[in-house]
C-alpha cells in the first residue's frame, strides 16, 4: 500500500509525473514504432528490429549511468547538467533544420509542397 501523505510532497508529485510521462511514452514507441518501421518504411522484420536496438542498449547501459551518478554527485547537479544544454541551445537561436525526403508518391504534394522545413 502506498501512504497518500506522501502526495503532498511537491517533489514526490514532479518524480511521479516524470515516471508516468515517460512509461507512457516509452511504451508507445516500443509498440509503434516497429510497427512504423515495417509498415510504414516496408522495412522487413529483422531490419526493424535491428532499427530498436539502440533504444533497448540505452535502456540497459543508462540507468547503470544514472545509479553511478548519483552515488558521486547531488540530485541538482545532475538535473542541471542534464537540463542546461537543450536549453543553453535554444536559447542561442539557432535555427535547427530538417530535410524531409519520402520516396512515397504524393508525399510532397501532402506536404504542402515543401520538401524541408524548420522546427
Amino acid at each position: 500500500m502506498v501512504n497518500l501523505a506522501l502526495f503532498r510532497l511537491p517533489r514526490f508529485i514532479g518524480a511521479v509525473l516524470a515516471m508516468f510521462a515517460y512509461a507512457a511514452s516509452a511504451q508507445v514507441m516500443a509498440q509503434l514504432l516497429p510497427l512504423y518501421l515495417q509498415n510504414g518504411l516496408g522495412l522487413p522484420p529483422l531490419d526493424a528490429g535491428l532499427a530498436m536496438l539502440p533504444f533497448a542498449i540505452a535502456m540497459l547501459i543508462l540507468p547503470q549511468i544514472g545509479r553511478w551518478l548519483d552515488r558521486h554527485l547531488a540530485a541538482y547537479q545532475i538535473l542541471a547538467a542534464v537540463i542546461s544544454p537543450p536549453i543553453k541551445f535554444l536559447r542561442s537561436g539557432s535555427p535547427l533544420s530538417v530535410s524531409v525526403t519520402s520516396s512515397q508518391p504524393g508525399a510532397r504534394q501532402a506536404a504542402g509542397g515543401r520538401s524541408s522545413f524548420s522546427a
